[in-house]
C-alpha cells in the first residue's frame, strides 16, 4: 500500500509541477521556513528521550537499590542501542 500511496503522490507531482501532497510551489515558499519546526521538533524528542530514561532509572530504582543517577548512563545506552 505504501508503494501504490508513494507512486500515486509522485505522478500528481509530476503532473503538476508542484510539491506532490501539499501543492506548494517551492519557488513561492521562502526555504527557511521548516527549520524553526524541525528545530522545534528536535528539542521535544531530546527532552522527551531525556524523560524516558529518567523514568526507566526510576523504575530499576524501585526493583534494585541503585540510586537513579547511576543507572541513567547504562540505561541510556541500551536503550541506544536497541536491546
Amino acid at each position: 500500500m505504501a508503494r501504490r500511496t508513494a507512486g500515486t503522490t509522485g505522478r500528481l507531482g509530476s503532473v503538476r509541477r508542484a510539491g506532490a501532497i501539499s501543492g506548494s510551489d517551492p519557488r513561492r515558499h521562502h526555504s527557511s521556513r521548516p527549520y524553526p519546526a524541525g528545530l522545534a521538533l528536535v528539542v521535544a524528542n531530546t527532552l522527551n528521550a531525556g524523560a524516558d530514561i529518567g523514568a526507566i532509572a526510576a523504575a530499576i530504582n524501585l526493583l534494585v537499590p541503585i540510586p537513579a543517577f547511576v543507572v541513567i548512563a547504562p540505561s541510556s545506552m541500551v536503550v541506544v542501542a536497541g536491546l
